[in-house]
């Protein structure tokens, strides 16, 4: 048994292994990709039709809703 540690960097990170028997022999690299993402972003949220009497009064009689700004792979 064996292990070790690393700390990932918030973006794209690789890591790569490979292990070496006691002859020396060293086997190929394989390795993960992923991305840390820490940074959350906020959706917004807004009546899809405003029925009121300004179109922008934010009274509506249909309560459908818009949600957008959501983050892509969340």
């Amino acid at each position: 048994t064996w292990s070790s540690s690393f700390t990932p960097v918030e973006g794209s990170n690789t890591v790569a292994v490979r292990q070496t028997d006691v002859a020396g022999n060293t086997s190929g690299a394989t390795t993960v990709s992923f991305v840390l993402d820490t940074q959350v972003a906020a959706p917004t949220v807004s009546l899809t039709n405003d029925t009121g009497a300004g179109g922008s009064d934010s009274i509506t009689n249909n309560g459908a809703l818009t949600i957008g700004s959501t983050e892509a792979g969340a």
